[in-house]
């Protein structure tokens, strides 16, 4: 058998793993094959076979899928409605900010003279004073019909929790107390200035770290799947519970906290100025986390935002603190929801043959 007749043979025998896009004015299967092989040869069999161009068939299977397929607007009303705990967690750490402010001018600290307007305001002082301690109320009357809503949830015994609760708040008002006069002499060589932007700072990295998926009544499981999670699998009848809002969030508050703390006139207004920050950001959060469990926890939350907001921008300055209040604001409630709105649309699941494949066992 000559060596042509063996080429067309051995062409027919192997399987056509490759497109053939004959050239019509040189015949070839492809325009890239080299012009020194010869087609219909078996070196240009052999090429073919180096570099083949494989057109796979169609498995006639979609690999893609879209992950959402609710309108706009009941996609934009889930993310408000999540949306508010951030709002809520930026109202209160500005309103801490400007509370100490104001603490600190109405003590005649000449340091803090040319911020000081808003605060020697009696009328706008006592107004949110006022309006604070209203969602106050509203906060504590939330929390206790939420208790009695999520009974069926193994929580903490009341007897337990007061136990807890009275003890913990004993040894940190001890602490506080014996460490208040440390706290004021903290930083006598730094500069004003320099307290103040730190302590920004702080409060903006609580604020970027608080974990807000708690704040809204779910916990992240170890399947690192968000489900409303049972209390039962964090809190035991007897247990003392966890800090579940943010390690490093509560973490950044009482290093602003200890730092405002040294600011202010006497041992006493540090002592108290501590403990509200213990209240604010270690205790509420976890009345945040059972109210938002409840069927009238956006409506909660959304007042609770409302009225942190209006009582921060009554004190204030005018102008330039105002304006970057509101416009921080305006994109946590408007900006931010609608742009994820939008994305969540074009929002694709890929998946097939080569994702993991994972047993699930019908409880």
């Amino acid at each position: 058998m000559d060596s042509e007749s063996f080429s067309k043979n051995a062409r027919k025998s192997y399987p056509k793993l490759w497109q053939e896009n004959d050239d019509i004015h040189t015949n070839r299967p492809s325009s890239k094959m080299p012009t020194h092989i010869q087609p219909e040869s078996e070196e240009s069999f052999q090429w073919a076979r180096s570099v083949p161009n494989v057109d796979l068939p169609s498995s006639g299977l979609e690999f893609v899928q879209k992950t959402n397929h609710d309108p706009f607007l009941i996609r934009l009303q889930g993310i408000l409605s999540r949306s508010l705990v951030v709002a809520h967690q930026f109202s209160l750490c500005t309103l801490f900010l400007t509370a100490h402010r104001c603490v600190v001018c109405r003590s005649d600290n000449d340091e803090y003279e040319e911020y000081c307007e808003e605060c020697f305001d009696d009328d706008r002082i006592l107004i949110a004073i006022h309006i604070f301690t209203f969602i106050l109320v509203v906060i504590s009357i939330s929390t206790m019909m939420a208790r009695r809503q999520t009974k069926e949830l193994q929580t903490q015994r009341k007897r337990d929790r007061l136990h807890n609760r009275s003890v913990d708040a004993i040894l940190i008002a001890g602490i506080l107390r014996l460490l208040s006069s440390v706290l004021r002499t903290l930083t006598a060589s730094y500069s004003s200035d320099t307290i103040t932007a730190l302590s920004v700072l702080g409060m903006i990295f609580s604020f970027v770290t608080a974990d807000y998926t708690y704040l809204n009544g779910i916990l992240v499981t170890d399947d690192n799947e968000k489900s409303h999670h049972h209390l039962s699998t964090i809190y035991t009848q007897k247990q003392r519970p966890t800090f579940l809002g943010g390690t490093i969030s509560i973490n950044s508050v009482v290093f602003s906290a200890a730092l405002l703390s040294s600011r202010l006139s006497s041992e006493t207004t540090a002592y108290i100025f501590f403990m509200w920050t213990v209240i604010l950001f270690a205790y509420y959060p976890e009345a945040r986390f059972l109210v938002n469990q409840t069927s009238f926890g956006t409506f909660v939350t959304f007042v609770s935002m409302l009225g942190t907001s209006i009582s921060a921008m009554f004190i204030l300055n005018k102008g330039f603190e105002t304006n970057i209040f509101v416009v921080v604001q305006v994109c946590i409630l408007v900006v931010a929801p609608i742009y994820k709105a939008i994305l969540l649309k074009k929002k694709r699941k890929i998946f097939g043959p080569w994702d993991i494949a994972h047993i699930k066992v019908k409880q």
